[in-house]
């Protein structure tokens, strides 16, 4: 029965480290960070999306690690003789946790399966966007017409948008500081400089399979213009893994020299 316990323990372990080091290996690693903004508050027609805070924080990568730790401490405890029963009791708790445990498991890697199944491509090139564009400028004419600003022509932002967005993939992998500072605004890049120091010399290795760039919303706040763009594509994080869907919303924002920046990374799904 100890034998038993001890490997239960071990798994619960393995489970939250598998948990923290499956991180998304692209530009800011899957995280929300940068400026936020309230999708409701759009005036343009789009997709629904989650309604996220200013300033809302990521979750703690820590979080499953410590969970797994915690559980394997608990079940040491009982294990060592400190309350925990035997017979029909033992084999229903363990029952219950692997239980648990499948559901959690099933969650968080079945929509992923799903994903990468649903949007697979044959050709594996590494950027073929115009059919996703194509259906973004259908998408576009159907609705009404937006209110931009003077002299912003939107089929021109989002064709450099999509290539900033190759662009800075490449620089992350890389961890090249120069195109990295010179696409992002100062908190953006304060966030991605701290990423890459806790990456180190790991090799890290994104290819784009494919990308689409849909314009959320123009506006201009506080004298600034913003741009919110929601990029959806199919990419690979890894040399061994398969490709799997990802959708994020970027928040651009011009500077001083009128060029347009990396302001915020905002997650629209979990």
């Amino acid at each position: 029965m100890r034998k038993l316990l001890t490997l239960v323990f071990f798994s619960l372990a393995l489970l939250g480290f598998l948990m923290h080091t499956a991180e998304a290996a692209r530009f800011g690693g899957g995280r929300s960070f940068g400026a936020q903004r309230s999708f409701s508050s759009f005036s343009r027609a789009a997709q629904p999306l989650p309604r996220y805070q200013a300033g809302a924080r990521p979750r703690s990568s820590w979080a499953a690690p410590l969970a797994g730790l915690a559980m394997g401490g608990l079940l040491g405890y009982l294990m060592m003789g400190h309350g925990f029963g035997s017979g029909i009791f033992s084999w229903l708790l363990l029952l219950g946790l692997g239980f648990m445990l499948w559901n959690f498991i099933r969650s968080k890697l079945q929509p992923a399966s799903q994903s990468a199944s649903a949007y697979q491509t044959p050709r594996g090139r590494v950027f073929d966007a115009q059919p996703y564009f194509n259906q973004a400028a259908q998408q576009t004419s159907a609705n009404s017409a937006p209110t931009y600003p003077a002299g912003f022509d939107s089929e021109t932002f989002l064709r450099d948008a999509k290539l900033q967005f190759i662009r800075l993939q490449a620089a992350y992998d890389k961890q090249d500081l120069h195109d990295l500072r010179e696409f992002t605004a100062p908190e953006v890049f304060a966030e991605i400089h701290l990423q890459l120091q806790e990456r180190g010399t790991k090799e890290n290795h994104t290819e784009v399979v494919s990308l689409n760039a849909d314009l959320l919303d123009v506006s201009t706040e506080r004298q600034m213009v913003l741009a919110t763009v929601k990029f959806s594509g199919v990419i690979r994080e890894d040399r061994a893994a398969a490709s799997s869907f990802f959708e994020e919303a970027w928040h651009f924002r011009q500077d001083d020299r009128n060029k347009w920046i990396v302001a915020g990374v905002q997650q629209t799904q979990h």
